[in-house]
């Protein structure tokens, strides 16, 4: 495949995935809506009306298309079949991943309608906050995928399958922008395995999801300026819908993404473009919000006077306090974004913690340890991001100097020198746009330390380095390339510590839950599960342990720890 064929490929190879499960997500939906619980068959049909779809775009762009077809069933199905394997090797045992997230995937596997049920206080305790006020989308998901398989960490595929989309989509927009297939590929890999996405790879937490469907957002946004075919608004929209159930800050986060892109089309004269991004846009989100998202974001409206609560509104929880150390407690968020960025990575919070400044460039060996799970608080981007952040900002000032030439008049006594100047004038105004755009996004959260809550930020050198190419000049080469390597060397290693450690850690708890199957067999354990319960409970009850559950904690004598980064505690 060449040129434009290429592009059209991979950018419908990422649609399909995302269309499968923009569909999965709505049929979902209507089933709970006419009381029918989440179900297995839900993904085949969304899977058959994905290909459907995938098969007409590829016979509108693609003149083999029979056999780019057959090509793209194959890829999908060695993708499917290699995540799904990954998710089934690794466990989760992520805090949030055991507690809430895995405990409204298997209420809702089990036949949970959050449409018309809210989760007991009394029974779930303060689990109950986030189950009930939470948009559902990933539980949904994850429900499916457990109902298919069988086995509740295969749910974790959905999220692998993103990000696979998000480096179709992304690699389809920079060919599309004519960088070279080598460049194209290494930014787009670097883009999509990064440390937030790498850190909740094995998990539930729906932040690395949340980044990838971003990354989709923006690279489709990008196509449908440079093509302006109006079919890319259909993957637009599933990816919109999508984003919007994920998490509450996804909501603020692609506002942002299409007022920028409105306004740069806007500037440009594309008035057509902004009035057919602007009426899909309006109906992704009254679709995504009014109707796939009624619970939450109108159950939370009428039920708690906000759409965000738990999160905002009257009674809100501030979560701030809980994720951030004390030298970051009372100042703006502007502030401990940049803090953190150029910050030791640690994983420190709460009352008599403090993060700590250090060199660019400088790391130490604790650094590459706290990417071993989820709980990263500072530092998060890696050791490495706030150097090559830093050497990728020496790309602003030949930008300036273009901007500088363009208005001047500088070399405009040629026609081609002035079309020159305005081609780099346009880079260079997207890019200082597009970069200030995600400035303001995270720093509006008002816990912009912790890299999970702003993946976004993760974008802005590769911004800058994308912009640097354009210059073409050995000066801007070599800063392009010592900020891509740092950055390679960065997720490389975080990879590296994170996939080592929770493989081990996988295997240990299945050693462990041997020997528990072993040792209940003449008498059941006694046990205190806490907020873990419900999973805990799916599993020992797959390995056929006997046990006997402990309600009260202070009847626990012993309180050992059975399982590796689980609160469950034996009590005999």
């Amino acid at each position: 495949m060449e040129g434009k064929t290429l592009t059209s490929f991979l950018f419908i190879l990422g649609s399909t995935i995302v269309l499968l499960f923009a569909v999965d997500l709505a049929l979902a939906t209507v089933m709970l809506l006419f009381k029918v619980s989440v179900s297995s068959w839900e993904i085949f049909v969304s899977a058959g009306i994905a290909l459907a779809i995938g098969f007409f775009l590829l016979r509108k762009y693609v003149k083999r298309f029979f056999v780019a077809f057959l090509l793209l069933l194959v890829i999908l199905v060695i993708l499917t079949a290699g995540s799904l394997k990954t998710a089934q090797t690794f466990v989760d045992l992520s805090y949030d991943g055991q507690a809430y997230h895995q405990t409204a995937i298997i209420m809702l596997a089990q036949g949970w309608n959050p449409l018309y049920e809210q989760v007991s206080a009394d029974e779930l305790k303060t689990l109950a906050r986030w189950i009930n006020h939470y948009p559902k989308a990933s539980w949904i998901y994850g429900a499916s995928l457990y109902k298919v398989f069988g086995d509740i960490e295969s749910g974790k595929l959905y999220g692998l399958l993103f990000a696979a989309a998000a480096f179709f989509i992304l690699l389809s927009l920079l060919l599309e922008m004519r960088y070279r297939w080598w460049v194209a590929s290494f930014v787009a890999m670097l883009v999509v395995f990064n440390p937030v996405t790498i850190s909740e790879s094995m998990s539930y937490y729906v932040d690395g999801p949340l980044f990838s469907l971003l990354v989709i957002l923006c690279s489709l946004l990008g196509l449908f300026y440079i093509r302006k075919d109006k079919t890319i608004l259909l993957t637009v929209g599933a990816t919109l819908v999508i984003l919007l159930n994920i998490k509450f800050t996804a909501v603020i986060y692609a506002a942002i993404a299409i007022v920028l892109m409105l306004f740069l089309m806007g500037i440009n004269d594309h008035v057509k473009l902004v009035k057919q991004l602007a009426l899909a846009s309006l109906l992704s989100f009254f679709v995504g919000i009014c109707l796939i998202g009624f619970n939450p974001y109108i159950t939370n409206t009428f039920r708690d006077g906000n759409p965000f609560f738990p999160l905002a509104g009257k009674h809100a929880i501030d979560l701030k306090p809980y994720n951030v150390p004390q030298n970051f407690l009372h100042k703006n968020s502007a502030i401990i974004l940049f803090y953190s960025i150029f910050s030791r990575s640690d994983s420190v919070r709460g009352p008599n913690t403090f993060a700590h400044l250090k060199l660019p460039f400088s790391v130490q060996k604790s650094e590459w340890q706290q990417f071993t799970d989820t709980s990263t608080k500072e530092g998060g981007f890696g050791p490495l991001f706030g150097g090559a952040l830093l050497v990728s900002l020496i790309l602003i000032i030949p930008a300036f100097r273009r901007l500088k030439n363009y208005f001047s008049g500088s070399g405009r006594n040629k026609e081609e020198e002035t079309h020159k100047d305005f081609e780099h004038m346009s880079y260079v105004v997207t890019a200082l746009v597009i970069t200030v755009g995600i400035i303001i996004s995270a720093a509006i959260n008002p816990i912009s330390s912790v890299a999970r809550y702003v993946p976004q930020v993760w974008l802005i050198p590769f911004v800058l380095v994308l912009l640097g190419l354009r210059f073409k000049s050995k000066a801007s080469a070599i800063v392009c390339s010592l900020v891509l390597l740092t950055l390679f060397i960065n997720s490389a290693v975080i990879t590296k510590t994170y996939i080592t450690t929770n493989y081990a850690n996988a295997k240990k708890t299945r050693m462990q839950l041997d020997a528990l199957k072993t040792s209940s067999q003449a008498k059941p354990i006694a046990l205190y599960f806490g907020e873990f319960k419900i999973p805990t409970q799916l599993k020992l009850d797959s390995y056929g342990i006997r046990y006997q559950t402990i309600d009260d904690p202070d009847s626990c004598i012993t309180k050992k720890r059975i399982l590796v980064a689980n609160i469950t505690q034996q009590c005999n």
